[in-house]
């Protein structure tokens, strides 16, 4: 420990009891691996909103396209039935 800790942390160690040291390092390492489980599943939970994200704009592009594609016949379908609205509005006030 020497060179690792400062010297007044290396004498609280030195005159700590075996079993509350022991303790002490159980404690500790349950922690470290606590933190680390919650990074992992942070990481592993951030990748798999990315990866549903990237799919969700690679469907809206895709939706996008379709709209762009669509567009000329729904116009052309709307002239043709206002066209028939008036050739209809015509015939009865003929």
């Amino acid at each position: 420990m020497q060179g690792t800790f400062p010297p007044g942390e290396i004498k609280f160690q030195e005159g700590r009891p075996y079993e509350q040291t022991y303790h002490a390092y159980l404690e500790e390492a349950a922690t470290y691996t606590s933190t680390t489980h919650r990074i992992v599943h942070e990481w592993h939970s951030m990748h798999r909103e990315w990866a549903a994200y990237e799919e969700f704009n690679k469907k809206f592009a895709e939706d996008e396209a379709r709209v762009a594609q669509l567009k000329p016949t729904l116009e052309a379908d709307r002239a043709k039935f206002e066209h028939d609205l008036k050739i209809e509005e015509w015939s009865v006030a003929g």
